[in-house]
């Protein structure tokens, strides 16, 4: 069908067009990430972005095997930049959806805004007080006292640091009993946590950190890897 000699697809036809689908995936929020991200798949066309959050290519003819590198920059830098190569397989009878969809996870920066409402903890880690480089790719964790048996529960989540040296690091489950409040004279609702930095297989600890159920807390300076400790603080009595 042709109107003004622009060709129209029937939906059955476009369907079969696709070349692959792409899926990207905000660790945090387990949710798909789409708002603010630049995609790109240097020698095709821009893709679609659908309803869901994923971004679609429509084939080119004639089919064929294809590598493809892409590419996904966030505009406000909250994730690292993503670039992926792999196969997309020749589009012919046979192949199924499964075969078409990409799936990655993206990796939030210092700069990610958590979901309002959860616990999460932001900073920086640097050499020492007095070296203040950056240290990028550090593995962070937030780590909890169980509120019944005093162990250490570590969080569901681990971060880790960006090209700044800056991280954002969130906990969104606290084992099966929850975890230990903080005692007087801390807030109400405080919690026995903190932050546990590894690299390379050697992991250190902060002290106990004011952090508060639900609220997003900001380091005020930022964490020396020089200075933290090689245990992890003690239960509060």
């Amino acid at each position: 069908m042709s109107m003004s000699g622009l060709t129209l697809h029937r939906p059955d036809q476009v369907k079969r067009r696709v070349m692959f689908a792409l899926e990207l995936l905000d660790p945090i929020t387990r949710q798909l990430a789409s708002d603010g991200l630049v995609v790109t798949a240097p020698g095709f066309a821009p893709p679609v972005k659908t309803p869901s959050g994923r971004f679609v290519w429509v084939d080119v003819d004639p089919p064929a095997l294809r590598e493809v590198h892409v590419e996904a920059v966030s505009k406000r830098r909250q994730f690292a930049r993503l670039a992926v190569d792999f196969q997309v397989p020749a589009r012919q009878p046979g192949v199924g959806a499964a075969e078409l969809v990409r799936t990655f996870e993206l990796q939030p920066t210092g700069l990610y805004e958590p979901p309002p409402g959860m616990l999460s903890v932001a900073g920086m880690l640097v050499t020492s007080a007095q070296d203040r480089t950056p240290l990028p790719g550090v593995a962070i964790r937030l780590q909890f006292r169980d509120a019944a048996s005093k162990a250490i529960v570590p969080g569901d989540y681990t971060g880790a640091t960006d090209e700044r040296g800056q991280f954002v690091v969130v906990a969104r489950y606290f084992g099966p009993t929850g975890p230990m409040p903080s005692p007087p004279p801390a807030a109400w609702d405080g919690l026995v946590g903190w932050l546990t930095v590894t690299d390379s297989g050697d992991s250190r600890h902060t002290p106990l950190l004011p952090i508060r159920r639900g609220r997003l807390h900001r380091l005020a300076t930022p964490l020396a890897w020089a200075a933290l400790s090689n245990t992890p603080p003690p239960a509060p009595p």
